[in-house]
C-alpha cells in the first residue's frame, strides 16, 4: 500500500512544492493509517485534532492519544474543541462547520483528510437517498486533498494490521442513529452481497454526471463572470438578469460548488436587493452588496486584540488577520505620506497601544476636518466598503482608547505628526494579497 500511496500522491501532485501541509487526525484507524503513510512519504506536515466533546469523555482521550503520537515523532500539534453553545439542531453539520473553521484558521496551504474509497461510495448513496445529487467526494477541493480516496477500507485495515499501527476506536461509528452509519452498517453490506460491483458502477455513474456538471459550471461561469480579488469572489447582480436563463438557477449551479444548497441559493437570489443580507454554508459566507454578491471562505469572528505595551522591543512585527504590522521609532525626521504608514509625535503616544477590529459606535476626528467628529460607520458608508471589509478593518488606538488610525484609510487629526518632531512612532500596515 505504501508504494502505491507514494506513486499516487506524486502523480496527482497533491502537495506541490514548498506548501505547508496540515493533517486532520482524529486518532481513528483511517487517519492513523494516513499519518503513518505521510511519515513514510518524507513530506513535512503538522497535525490538527478537533475534540467534539462526545462519548462521555472518550473524545478527550482521543485528543491525548493524538497529542502523544505527535510528540513521539516531534510533529507540531494543533488542538481545538467544540463550542457547545451552538443553536442548530443538526449536531453533525455544526460539528463539521466548527471543525473546518478551526482547520482553515491555522492558515496552512493544504489540509489533508483521510476519506477513503468506501466513504466516497457512502456519500454518493447518501446524497441519492436524500434527493440531493449523485455527487461523491472530490480528491481535491479548494485547499482540501484526500489522498486515500483510491484505497478501500479493507486495504487500510490490512495495512494498519501489518504495520501494527495504534489507533482509537470510535464506538459511535456503530450507532445507527446517524444516516451515514445506517448506510455503512446496513445498506452497503446488502448491496455488496447482491451486487459485488455496485460500488465501482455507482462511482462510474457519479463521475459521468460530474463531468456533465463541470461542463455546466463552465458555461455558468461564462455567464456570471465572477471576479476574484483579495480572496473574495464578486458576482455582479446585473449578470443574474438573463433573459434565457433563470438567475436563481444560475446561482444554484454556481453556489453549489461552495456548499450552498439549492434552497439557500433561491433565498440569496430573492434577497439580491437586500444590501447587507448574509448567508453561510459550512465552508463559505456570502453577503449582498450594492452591485455585487460577495463570496469568501468562512472565517471565524474577527475578535483578535493586540496590545503593544511599550517601545522597548521595537522594531516589532506581527500579523493580525490579513495584515502585517511593523512598529518602530523614527528619529530621522523622515515623513511618509503613504496610506499604509502612520506617524505620530512620540510624546503624543500613550502606551499600551491597542490594535483591534472596527466596532459599532467607533468615532474619531478625521485628518483635515478641523477637529470635527465622524463615526466610522459613516466613513465606511462614504467609502462604500462592503460588510466583509468593515468586519476586517483594523483600528489602532492610543492607551486612553482614542482612535489614532483607521489603518490604511485615515489618520486622526489629534495624532498628526508635527514637522519639527524629533522622534516619532512609525507603524506600517501591509495587507496580504
Amino acid at each position: 500500500m505504501l508504494k502505491r500511496f507514494l506513486k499516487h500522491i506524486k502523480e496527482e501532485n497533491f502537495f506541490g512544492q514548498n506548501k505547508s501541509v496540515l493533517l486532520a487526525i482524529s486518532g481513528g484507524i483511517d487517519s492513523m493509517c494516513l499519518f503513518h503513510l505521510m511519515l513514510n512519504s518524507k513530506i513535512q506536515f503538522s497535525v490538527a485534532h478537533f475534540d467534539h466533546h462526545t462519548r462521555s469523555g472518550e473524545s478527550l482521550k482521543d485528543a491525548e492519544f493524538v497529542k502523544t503520537i505527535c510528540a513521539t515523532y516531534n510533529i507540531k500539534f494543533h488542538l481545538s474543541s467544540m463550542d457547545d453553545n451552538y443553536k442548530l439542531n443538526n449536531f453533525q453539520a455544526e460539528a463539521r462547520r466548527q471543525r473546518y473553521l478551526f482547520f482553515n484558521s491555522l492558515n496552512y496551504d493544504v489540509i489533508v483528510t483521510a476519506h477513503h474509497y468506501d466513504d466516497d461510495t457512502e456519500t454518493i448513496l447518501m446524497n441519492f437517498l436524500q434527493g440531493k445529487s449523485l455527487n461523491g467526494i472530490n480528491a481535491k477541493s479548494l485547499n482540501l486533498v484526500r489522498p486515500l480516496l483510491d484505497f478501500t477500507k479493507q486495504e487500510i485495515e490490512d495495512y494498519v494490521c501489518s504495520e501494527k499501527i495504534e489507533f482509537r476506536q470510535d464506538e459511535s461509528n456503530f450507532n445507527n442513529k446517524y444516516l451515514r452509519n445506517v448506510v455503512r452498517n446496513k445498506v452497503t453490506p446488502i448491496l455488496y452481497g447482491s451486487l459485488p460491483e455496485f460500488a465501482s458502477r455507482i462511482k462510474a455513474l457519479s463521475k459521468r454526471i460530474n463531468k456533465q456538471r463541470n461542463l455546466l459550471i463552465t458555461l455558468v461561469i461564462d455567464v456570471l463572470k465572477p471576479n476574484h480579488s483579495n480572496g473574495n469572489i464578486f458576482l455582479e447582480k446585473k449578470n443574474l438578469e438573463n433573459k434565457n436563463i433563470s438567475g436563481s438557477e444560475l446561482l444554484e449551479i454556481y453556489l453549489n460548488f461552495f456548499d450552498f444548497n439549492d434552497s439557500q441559493a433561491k433565498d440569496i437570489y430573492s434577497s439580491r436587493d437586500s444590501v447587507g443580507a448574509s448567508f453561510r454554508s459550512h465552508s463559505h459566507e456570502l453577503i449582498v452588496d450594492r452591485d455585487d454578491l460577495i463570496l469568501r471562505p468562512l472565517k471565524e469572528n474577527q475578535t483578535e486584540v493586540y496590545h503593544v505595551e511599550s517601545s522597548h522591543h521595537f522594531p516589532l512585527e506581527f500579523k493580525m488577520g490579513d495584515y502585517l504590522f511593523t512598529f518602530s521609532i523614527n528619529k530621522e525626521g523622515v515623513f511618509d505620506k503613504s496610506n499604509c504608514v502612520f506617524q505620530c509625535n512620540l510624546e503624543k503616544v500613550k502606551f499600551p497601544l491597542k490594535l483591534r477590529y472596527w466596532e459599532n459606535g467607533d468615532k474619531f476626528q478625521p485628518l483635515g476636518m478641523n477637529g470635527k467628529t465622524k463615526s466610522l460607520k459613516k466613513l465606511f458608508t462614504d467609502l462604500k466598503l462592503n460588510l466583509f471589509d468593515k468586519q476586517s478593518q483594523p483600528i489602532l488606538c492610543n492607551g486612553d482608547g482614542e482612535i489614532m488610525w483607521v489603518c490604511n484609510i485615515r489618520q486622526d487629526e489629534r495624532f498628526k505628526i508635527d514637522e519639527n518632531a524629533k522622534s516619532s512612532l512609525r507603524v506600517t500596515c501591509i495587507k496580504s494579497s
